[in-house]
């Protein structure tokens, strides 16, 4: 069964999607205007009007009142789908990946939302968008609101030519939240000068899945972000303190973040010149691997050798290190707290206004991270 559906949205989709969209700012037992007024206002016929309304009862959006008229109903349950690039979810990443879902559960639950969970299909499916069921249920309107994680552009622009408010992140999206990482390489090239490191390091992990331009140039861009930040602190920038495992975005097999701070904190300790005295490590699983191989070589974290490194509040990977290190922490519950007020603006038609719009129409909210320093 082919799984390409580019295609146009049909008139009864669009009616469906507009009547759902006037449930939505109406609120629950509020009453919908007459059918031979929605046809009007929609330029659609009485019998798309009533399938689509049929639907949209069948899914406990909306109930009838014989002789009274269709109102909205006072429990309507929406459902939101999270759809995430599988790959996230290897071994090769964070643990941020299953608390990002777990508090998206939780939050769903508070909010008399249902939450389903559902992959995208892997990289090196060129042709494809989605699984077909999951196409079939979104092409039937059953789906609400989309959350997307690490989709590629054709997923996404897929998506949105169904009508289905879409939010995203690590992805592409018209509306999208991020980690502030310019932020995280600002405050910790300024905490280690503070402590007295001149000769800084900047170590980023790299994955094989960085298939698209865009995706390259984000990349490059936190290499960049580094090194104005240490022209901003007055600092010199020695390119062979920069390792930011690009080769690795080539080879078909994928070197575990872990992995990756293992091998480069051996190739740059094992030798015993041009070491640096401070290292900002743009991902924790990245740091893990880079303190065991400290330690084995004997080297001192918080006296050899400085390390500010990104975090996520509640994970266990650096809990052991907490005293010997600057932690720049990101919330993963803000994360999704943000996604979801993203996502329920969009579903209620309306436009998100705590974003920052980009050079390439992009519209962006920033989580900040806090910064953790070391127990004196």
């Amino acid at each position: 069964m082919s799984t390409r559906t580019f295609g146009r949205e049909t008139k009864f989709q669009k009616v469906r999607t507009e009547l759902e969209s006037l449930a939505n700012r109406l609120g629950p037992e509020q009453k919908l205007p007459p059918l031979r007024e929605l046809a009007v206002t929609m330029n659609a016929s009485v019998s798309t009007l009533t399938g689509a309304l049929e639907e949209l009862e069948s899914q406990n959006l909306v109930y009838r009142r014989h002789g009274i008229g269709i109102f909205v109903s006072p429990t309507r349950i929406k459902s939101i789908w999270l759809i995430c690039d599988p790959q996230f979810f290897s071994e090769s990443y964070s643990p941020f990946w299953n608390m990002l879902v777990a508090h998206a559960r939780s939050r769903a639950s508070q909010n008399n939302e249902h939450l389903s969970m559902h992959f995208a299909l892997p990289h090196g499916y060129p042709d494809a968008t989605l699984h077909q069921p999951l196409i079939e249920e979104i092409r039937a309107g059953r789906v609400h609101g989309i959350l997307g994680v690490g989709l590629k552009r054709q997923t996404a622009h897929w998506i949105l030519s169904q009508n289905v408010p879409f939010t995203a992140f690590a992805g592409w999206a018209p509306y999208v939240v991020n980690l502030n990482y310019h932020a995280l390489v600002e405050s910790g090239i300024r905490e280690l000068k503070q402590r007295g490191c001149k000769r800084i390091g900047f170590w980023k992990p790299t994955s094989s899945r960085l298939d698209e331009a865009e995706d390259r140039n984000d990349y490059c861009l936190l290499t960049r972000n580094f090194i104005e930040c240490m022209a901003e602190q007055g600092l010199e920038v020695d390119a062979s303190l920069i390792k930011n495992n690009w080769h690795l975005a080539d080879v078909s097999t994928n070197e575990s973040y872990s992995h990756q701070g293992y091998r480069t904190a051996r190739e740059v300790f094992e030798s015993t010149v041009n070491r640096p005295d401070g290292i900002v490590i743009s991902d924790d699983s990245m740091t893990q691997g880079a303190l065991l191989a400290l330690a084995q070589m004997g080297i001192r974290t918080g006296h050899d050798v400085l390390v500010a490194s990104h975090s996520n509040k509640g994970t266990p990977l650096l809990l052991e290190s907490v005293n010997d290190m600057i932690r720049i922490e990101f919330d993963p519950a803000e994360l999704v707290q943000r996604l979801f007020d993203m996502l329920e603006t969009l579903m209620a038609g309306q436009t998100p206004t705590t974003t920052i719009k980009t050079a390439s129409d992009l519209n962006i909210e920033f989580v900040h991270p806090r910064v953790l320093l070391p127990a004196v």
